[in-house]
Order: C-alpha cells, then sequence, then structure tokens
C-alpha cells in the first residue's frame, strides 16, 4: 500500500467554505478562496432557504417508529445479554452499534433492559439513544464512537446538522448501506472538515448549522457516487470535458513504480466488503490472472491517483464551482450539492448536467420550487 493512500481516498471538503472572519489560523489560499463567491456552490443562506427543507423527527415520533417496525420477536443476544422477546432486526442493528473488531462493549450493567430501544438510550444517554438507533435502522448509518477507532461520542444534539443534510436527499438516496459510519473523528486531519467515509473532523466544529449540513451533503455525494459508480464514468467526464493531463500521468506512473515501501494495511474501520473491483466506486479494473493481491491494490490506487490528481477540465465555465474545478470526484459532489440548494446556478453552468442528476441520481425530484417536494 503506498504512502500516500489515505490522502487519495478522503475525498475531502476542507475549511475553505468556512465563513469569513472565521479562526485566523486559516491557510492564506484558504483565506483566498473564502473570499470568491463560487468556491462552493451554495452559501449558508441558501441553504437555510432551499425548497422540500425537512424537519429531523421528535424523538417520541422516532420510537414510534422504531417500535412500528417489529416483525421477528423470537429474541436474541448481544455481547451475553438476551433479549427474549424482542425483534430480530433490531437486535442485529444495536450488535453493530456496540460491537465490533475494536471492541465489545459490556452490557451486563444493562440487565434491566428487556428491548433495544432501553439498550440504545441506556448505552447512548437520553437525548441521543433514540436518535442513533433511528438513524442506523432507518438510513443505515451509524453514529457510534463505540465500534470505530478514533471516533469520539457526539454531544448532545451535535448530530442534527449533518443529520438533516440526510433529510435533505430524496428518500431513495438516504440508505445505501445497511451499516455506513457517521462519525465525529477524534483525531485531527489540519483544515479539512469532513471526508467521503462519513468522519466529521474537529475542524467542522465551529462551522454554522447550515455549513455542516452542506458538509455533509457535498461529502454524502461522494458516498452515493461511490455507491452508484458514477464520477469515474464516460458520460459524468463528458459533461465537462475532463481529460487525463499526460504529463502528470506519466509522473504518477513513475513514482509509484519508484515506490518501495513495504505493504501496510491501515485501519480506516471502513466497509471494504464490496471488494477491488468496485472499492470507492472505482469502475472495474481488468487484472490479469496471474496477479498478486498486490499487484491489484497497486492497480487500483494507481487509477485512483490518476482520476483524483492528474486530470483537467476544459470546460471550467461548466462546473458550479471553483472547488468542483478540483477533480471529477469534487466536480460531482458540488453539482450533488447545487442541484439540492442552488439548482438554478447549475441549470446556468450546465444544463445537461442538471439533467443527467435529474434523470440518473435523483429519479426526477427538483428543488426549482416547492412543487416538486416529495417524502
Amino acid at each position: 500500500m503506498k504512502f500516500f493512500f489515505f490522502i487519495l481516498i478522503s475525498m475531502s471538503i476542507y475549511a475553505d467554505n468556512v465563513k469569513v472572519g472565521a479562526p485566523d489560523t486559516l491557510h492564506p489560499y484558504i483565506e483566498h478562496a473564502l473570499k470568491k463567491k463560487t468556491w462552493r456552490a451554495a452559501s449558508d443562506k441558501m441553504v437555510v432557504h432551499s425548497h422540500c427543507k425537512r424537519e429531523i423527527p421528535s424523538l417520541s415520533t422516532m420510537a414510534e417508529y422504531l417500535k412500528s417496525i417489529r416483525e421477528d420477536n423470537s429474541g436474541g443476544t448481544i455481547s451475553k445479554l438476551h433479549l427474549p422477546e424482542e425483534d430480530k432486526n433490531l437486535i442485529e442493528h444495536f450488535k453493530e452499534m456496540v460491537v465490533s473488531k475494536h471492541n465489545a462493549l459490556d452490557l451486563t450493567r444493562h440487565a434491566h433492559c428487556k428491548d433495544v430501544i432501553c439498550l440504545s438510550t441506556n448505552v447512548f444517554g437520553e437525548k441521543r439513544g433514540i436518535k442513533f438507533l433511528y438513524m442506523k435502522v432507518k438510513y443505515g448509518l451509524n453514529p457510534s464512537h463505540h465500534v470505530y477507532k478514533d471516533a469520539r461520542p457526539w454531544k448532545p444534539n451535535e448530530v442534527d446538522p449533518y443529520l438533516k443534510a440526510v433529510l435533505a436527499y430524496p428518500t431513495h438516496l438516504r440508505k445505501l448501506n445497511r451499516n455506513k459510519a457517521f462519525i465525529h473523528d477524534s483525531s485531527s486531519e489540519g483544515d479539512t472538515l469532513a471526508n467521503s467515509y462519513l468522519r466529521i473532523f474537529g475542524a467542522a466544529d465551529d462551522l454554522s448549522d447550515e455549513s455542516k449540513e452542506y458538509t455533509a451533503f457535498h461529502e454524502l455525494g461522494h458516498y452515493i457516487s461511490g455507491e452508484l459508480n458514477i464520477d469515474r464514468s464516460k458520460d459524468w467526464l463528458d459533461l465537462s470535458d475532463w481529460k487525463v493531463n499526460s504529463v502528470r500521468e506519466r509522473e504518477i506512473k513513475q513514482a509509484m513504480n519508484k515506490e518501495e515501501e513495504a505493504f501496510s494495511m491501515p485501519d480506516f474501520s471502513i466497509d471494504l466488503s464490496r471488494g477491488l473491483n468496485n472499492t470507492f466506486g472505482f469502475q472495474k479494473v481488468e487484472f490479469l490472472e496471474e496477479e498478486s493481491l498486490m499487484q491489484k491494490i497497486d492497480k487500483q490506487l494507481m487509477e485512483m491517483q490518476i482520476h483524483y490528481t492528474a486530470m483537467d477540465t476544459e470546460s471550467p465555465n461548466k462546473i458550479v464551482s471553483e472547488y468542483g474545478q478540483v477533480n471529477p470526484a469534487e466536480d460531482f459532489a458540488e453539482s450533488m450539492a447545487a442541484y439540492r440548494y442552488n439548482p438554478l446556478a447549475l441549470l446556468k453552468a450546465n444544463p445537461e448536467k442538471y439533467d443527467f442528476l435529474k434523470d440518473k441520481v435523483f429519479r426526477g425530484v427538483e428543488y426549482l420550487n416547492s412543487n416538486h417536494c416529495t417524502k
């Protein structure tokens, strides 16, 4: 595994979208970018006034939902704690919130609980327990710090602005995975706000609620692209005339061929279950039968490096924000955010791209006005 692997796969959104007047420690290039109205696809004001805004359900509504989905009450066991009359699916969801290769939470002190809702409330607290379980069951998002390395606990209601980003998507895009991390990372990534593994870093803590929502929506865009395999597709690349820069491509290949560091699989606490042929949403890379696992991984890394750092757009005017001009992946995430929060700008910059997202991603749901709002 090459040493720059983590940098490549982050697909991060940086602190460039912090409002002007934020901490004085920002790098000069970030301060410069903040002064440009087009750095990100939509302002805080646009997020506030966007159409079809949805409020987070009350805790009682969430609890009622969790009770309503019970089907198989034959019970099960979590960390030696047996729940004889609980729904098996709820048990499995909660198990993924408290048991992992990193940790298995001791639940013996919660033996008085006879159901998962009680357990979640006791483990995560009254204000978070039902909400976290609801996020896990309804949206496949796991906000538990117990099962992800380097995660810290969410503070009460801290997750709400990010949850609003999930609700800003149409129903069919809200759950693409059963157990996707949605955590606050305890480590520092400098000016990075979040990444496509839905890890929120400390740099995001001082953002406005609207910027937090925008940040999460942007990163969910990367996640969706990965799940649906979009931003590497020829159709997407053609929309903004993305081309490989042959000089940088050659430099990347030469650098990777010279890399002699020993392979070490870092622990990212992420789901790699989709396998090499679809990991990170990349189109299938053709492997030779005799190639080793390391050769296959290197080939994938080569494709990733080229995609994220060696492509230029021949039509920057077709990209809705300056951040979207970084690479095709950021182009996609920013276009998704524009479609949701600033659709007129996307229509003006690239009507073909607007139609692409409308037809292939949002399934006809639009946000130009309130006439097309759906649940």
